[in-house]
């Protein structure tokens, strides 16, 4: 079905677009049909004593009167046409006008039927001439017509846009000969200028400096702007959207004549970009958002299309025309921050993560890590001069986008990642320093539940790259490759956390800790062939972070607080699961230190960090593991003495007491609220008692 739709519709854009040929053979048809012996015979028979009964000169003299009356009107309706253009287009334009070769068609065809009128009518020409006459007179009728919708269309920018656009392109697509040609009338004087002429090198510095090879594109480029210009000036969105997509569409053909030039620099596409900027000037003076928009997608368009440019050194990897148009996309971003124009700063932040990911499909890193800055810049500026969230959400979450492009696209090349990595921990840090509403939505793409470019889907990208089959001398460097960049977003995650508990947001803290907590589950059954300890350093780094985050809370979120603990307590079981003795001892330490250290301001609280490792220690006993069961078993004396110390009135047993409530709890719920909750479901009364007749046993030797 979709294939005859296609074939209908390019049936009908056909018929269009050869509607005037189609005409024309039409009429040269007719008017030799009246000479052939099927017409002689009919005209004998049929219309030639029908035409005899009244007067031919009377008919030709009125056919003569009717023809050039409504050549006046053509003549009119041109000079309409021309006055119209003459308001609204360039001087260049009208010449284009002046030479439409079916304007002058149907102009010779209206003055010839009336010079044959008359001429039949001097000369006394048979009938014939009358039945030619009347099929001129037909045809006048049709042209008049086809001439109307053409005139429309000449005068209609949109189909003035089009038109210039496949002037320029075909004139683009001529190129290489043109080239060719050149290079062939250059004379040598002996065979080394020979060989150089025709070498690459050559080619491209011909091309770049014979600036009258760009004359005629640079002309083109000139009459789309005019338009534009004009069309701002009267609110024409529809012609503007036009004439930049012409302006982007001409620029893409061009770049793929040149893309196997490495030649840094391109006056062609430099001059594109001024007339682009231009535009952008006078639509900051009106404030015109949507026309702001359309020049950073045009912008965007370009930039992405020279990626596909070849660079001088694969070793940089830096496109400088693609770093061109991320400079100005960059410079729009920063001033419509300062105008205020939050709708267009955030469409430059999509352009410039639109240009990136480009870049990063091409292995130009520096572009992309140039890219990466860009979008940090406008989004701390967002953040620390006007303090406005959108912007910097949007920039969050194209670092995010960007990152996770980059990351399969950069195996082994760590360098490349770090950058982008280090932009989103400055951005998010600047924004929940700075931004006091919607904090939470600023760094949302980077720790939102329900985003799709957060930290937790980076270290998927990370582990589906060390997952992928490689030879054996390229599975250490995969597997190291997302070691390091897991590393690093943990380290970026304990940076935002922080933040987040440094200027109390409650809710930043929670996703904070939400996103660790699960990229730890993601880790902890990750196995890796030339590492023996799997993921075990970063796991370490990971519950050293949920730590120092909790210590950075204080005491201003006790329901913070307990979602941390209980994170480290679901760590702590899956450890004991997966058989991570060392990283579930650090779990362990951890809670001890974190209970001790809230013992200091809520003696409650601490029962309650402290009840997290009788868990640990009550799914060891589930799981026969002596090792973490003698460890928690001391770690909970230990942590008993600390506050004899701390409150000598002390009442025994609280934190043992605190879990069995939970038990109790859970089994009349039936059900689970939260991950949590869910632990309560793999271990049994029986077990929870053990522990705890265990823990007695301790205590009691102790005293």
């Amino acid at each position: 079905m979709t294939d005859m739709h296609s074939k209908v519709h390019k049936m009908k854009s056909w018929f269009k677009t050869n509607l005037f040929w189609i005409l024309l053979s039409l009429l040269m048809l007719s008017i030799l049909s009246i000479f052939s012996p099927f017409s002689q015979a009919n005209l004998a028979n049929y219309i030639i004593p029908k035409i005899a009964e009244v007067s031919v000169s009377a008919f030709l003299t009125t056919n003569a009167t009717f023809i050039a009356t409504i050549l006046a009107i053509f003549f009119s309706i041109s000079l309409f046409t021309i006055q119209h253009a003459a308001n609204n287009y360039t001087p260049s334009l009208l010449g284009d006008f002046k030479t439409d070769k079916k304007t002058w068609f149907v102009f010779f065809l209206f003055s010839a039927s009336v010079v044959f009128n008359l001429l039949s009518l001097i000369f006394n020409w048979s009938l014939r001439s009358v039945c030619t006459s009347i099929v001129l007179l037909g045809f006048c009728f049709i042209f008049l017509g086809f001439q109307f919708i053409h005139t429309i269309n000449l005068i209609d920018p949109l189909e003035v846009i089009k038109r210039i656009k496949d002037k320029a392109i075909k004139n683009i697509t001529r190129f290489p000969k043109k080239l060719q040609k050149s290079i062939k009338a250059v004379k040598t004087r002996n065979e080394f200028e020979q060989s150089f002429v025709k070498s690459e090198l050559y080619k491209e510095v011909w091309f770049h400096g014979n600036e009258s090879l760009h004359e005629e594109n640079k002309k083109y480029i000139l009459q789309l702007t005019d338009i534009i210009q004009k069309s701002t000036l009267q609110r024409e969105y529809e012609t503007c959207v036009a004439g930049f997509n012409a302006i982007a569409d001409i620029a893409e053909e061009y770049i793929s004549i040149r893309q196997n030039d490495v030649t840094p620099e391109d006056k062609f596409l430099q001059h594109i970009y001024e007339k682009l900027e231009a535009i952008s000037e006078i639509a900051f003076r009106n404030e015109d958002v949507s026309l702001l928009q359309e020049i950073i997608k045009a912008f965007e368009k370009i930039g992405c299309a020279t990626t596909k440019i070849e660079v001088f050194s694969s070793a940089t990897g830096l496109n400088q025309i693609t770093d061109l148009s991320g400079y100005y996309i960059h410079r729009i971003g920063l001033k419509s921050i300062k105008e205020e124009l939050w709708d267009v700063s955030a469409q430059s932040v999509r352009s410039l993560g639109k240009v990136g990911v480009s870049a990063s499909q091409k292995n130009l890193w520096d572009n992309v890590a140039i890219t990466s800055d860009k979008i940090c810049e406008i989004g701390v500026n967002s953040a620390s001069i006007k303090k406005e969230w959108f912007t910097v959400h949007i920039s969050n979450g194209e670092l995010a986008r960007l990152a996770i492009y980059t990351i399969p696209d950069t195996p082994f090349y760590y360098d490349a990642i770090v950058p982008i990595i280090e932009n989103i921990e400055k951005l998010s840090v600047k924004s929940i320093e700075n931004i006091k509403s919607n904090t939470v939505v600023t760094v949302s793409p980077i720790i939102g539940p329900a985003s799709d470019v957060s930290a937790k889907e980076m270290v998927k990208a990370a582990l589906n790259v060390k997952n992928k089959e490689y030879p054996v001398n390229e599975t250490h460097p995969s597997e190291k490759y997302a070691k390091d960049i897991i590393s690093k977003i943990i380290d970026t995650l304990r940076a935002i956390g922080v933040s987040a508990a440094e200027t109390q947001s409650r809710t930043v803290l929670d996703y904070t800790n939400d996103t660790l907590r699960d990229i730890g589950l993601i880790c902890i059954g990750e196995k890796f062939v030339t590492f023996k300890e799997n993921l075990e350093e970063e796991l370490i780094n990971l519950v050293n972070s949920v730590r120092v985050i909790y210590t950075a809370c204080e005491a201003f979120s006790s329901s913070s607080n307990s979602k941390i603990s209980e994170s480290l307590a679901i760590l702590g079981i899956h450890c004991v699961e997966n058989k991570l003795e060392k990283i579930t001892s650090n779990i362990i330490s951890d809670l001890l230190n974190i209970a001790i250290h809230t013992m200091k301001f809520d003696k409650s609280e601490a029962h309650i960090i402290a009840s997290k490792i009788g868990l640990i220690g009550v799914f060891g006993t589930e799981r026969n593991n002596d090792v973490i069961v003698e460890k928690c078993l001391a770690t909970l004396i230990k942590f008993d003495k600390e506050y004899v110390k701390s409150c000598p009135e002390h009442k025994h047993q609280l934190h043992l007491k605190r879990l069995e409530r939970e038990y109790k709890h859970f089994k009349e719920m039936r059900g689970n609220r939260s991950d949590y909750d869910g632990i309560f479901s793999i271990i049994s009364d029986e077990n929870l008692q053990k522990f705890k007749s265990l823990y007695n046993e301790m205590k009691s030797n102790e005293v």
